[in-house]
């Protein structure tokens, strides 16, 4: 049997209305781009995806960004089980606020009436001391959930 291997390619651009430059006026940015490119392959129970995305002007002016991982799609019934382990390197990490880290996780998925739905659970290794501060949350490096429910017309 061929091994067939998926890839895709794309871009994304993360941007923050309403955002203004810091108190300093050395205008700061939050909003950035990244290119992202997949590989993919299903080896019957489960399938693999290594993911890699580059920016060349990170989140907050932190230089060049690179962020690696692998996830796994196992499906369990009609739920699918996707673990996930990555790496973030950011150029001017003291602009960012936060080492370079790791990041892992889990999600469930399912279709639900019609709806895609996931439950997701991720963390990094960065302790809270080393976590930069954001307005909305005392320790945003810390365990998350997050939960997503869309539909495709």
């Amino acid at each position: 049997k061929d091994f067939e291997v998926n890839w895709k390619i794309g871009g994304i651009y993360y941007y923050y209305p309403g955002v203004i430059n810091d108190s300093n006026n050395n205008h700061q940015h939050q909003d950035y781009a990244e290119l992202a490119v997949a590989l993919s392959h299903d080896f019957g129970p489960a399938a693999m995806t290594l993911m890699y995305n580059y920016s060349p002007d990170f989140f907050a002016s932190t230089g060049t960004a690179h962020y690696i991982a692998a996830r796994l799609d196992i499906p369990v019934w009609k739920l699918t089980f996707s673990p996930i382990v990555g790496r973030q390197w950011i150029g001017e990490n003291a602009n960012f606020g936060a080492p370079d880290y790791w990041h892992y996780g889990a999600s469930v998925s399912a279709s639900i009436v019609g709806f895609a739905t996931t439950l997701a659970v991720s963390d990094t290794n960065i302790g809270k001391g080393s976590c930069a501060p954001i307005a909305t949350s005392d320790d945003v490096c810390g365990p998350q959930v997050t939960i997503t429910v869309s539909r495709s017309f």
